[in-house]
């Protein structure tokens, strides 16, 4: 998946998907390598995403999808862990044509180049770790490169989102951190997946908790694209009141982008 990945040109225009704000850890490592045109759809008005159902899932996924499609767009950067383990095959089969550029395997790949004991942890949230997808990735990827002794420990981490997304201290993520990152230090496992764009925001509280464990995330596995030469427009759209979006893009959003900035709210889609 990676090679694939890195070798993909992006084309004038692209979509890119999540519930909320955690979708914009991949924009912040995409904004070197932006096309003219982005359009950014935070889907916050059935957020979180971790609690709903596949069915409820694929249902956002395509009503999405076809709102992408009347904006003329086919390549969709799914920069969400819960939809990419519930959604995308179904959404594949639905919208042939439509390239879904899912994340999640990048996860794997570089969990398996780092570490070092061969216990991996996964932090996602529940409806992911439902799936069991990063396990059954895991096991594809063994077999391609001869790790016979890879273990995967998965901790599913429901609140983690709701902190995110509302901007909570440090002091407030703390109870959260210290419940869902002991189990998998009690593991004795030396890497973990951050199973959610989300958490890359947290990132440094979770490092600062457990300074020898190597933490991976998508973002930091995104490479050898083409780096644009002119200025790029970034088009947000959300579910929810235009002030979440523009406040979300305003906190999380890295602050030298360079880029031309636009904000919509469809609450009916």
């Amino acid at each position: 998946m990676k090679k694939q990945l890195s070798k993909l040109m992006l084309p004038k225009k692209i979509g890119m998907l999540d519930s909320g704000v955690g979708g914009l850890s991949v924009l912040n490592a995409l904004i070197p390598f932006l096309p003219q045109e982005t359009v950014y759809f935070a889907d916050a008005a059935h957020l979180p995403y971790g609690q709903k159902t596949v069915e409820f899932l694929i249902n956002r996924g395509i009503a999405i999808t076809c709102f992408f499609e009347s904006l003329g767009i086919t390549t969709i950067f799914v920069a969400c862990y819960t939809l990419s383990a519930t959604a995308v095959a179904s959404l594949r089969k639905l919208f042939p044509h439509i390239t879904y550029v899912d994340l999640l395997p990048l996860t794997i790949d570089r969990a398996l180049a780092v570490t070092k004991n061969n216990r991996i942890g996964v932090m996602a949230t529940q409806a992911t770790i439902n799936t069991h997808i990063h396990q059954r990735l895991l096991s594809e990827a063994v077999i391609i490169t001869i790790n016979t002794s890879a273990t995967l420990i998965e901790q599913p981490c429901p609140d983690f989102v709701t902190l995110i997304e509302r901007k909570a201290s440090p002091q407030e993520c703390q109870t959260a951190i210290d419940e869902y990152l002991t189990p998998l230090l009690t593991a004795d496992v030396d890497t973990i997946i951050l199973g959610c764009t989300h958490y890359p925001f947290i990132q440094k509280l979770l490092e600062d908790q457990a300074p020898h464990i190597t933490f991976v995330n998508a973002a930091n596995s995104l490479l050898n694209f083409t780096e644009r030469t002119d200025i790029s427009h970034i088009h947000f759209v959300t579910t929810a009141p235009i002030e979440y979006i523009e406040q979300a893009v305003e906190h999380f959003l890295v602050k030298d982008h360079g880029c031309m900035v636009s904000f919509e709210s469809r609450k009916r889609l």
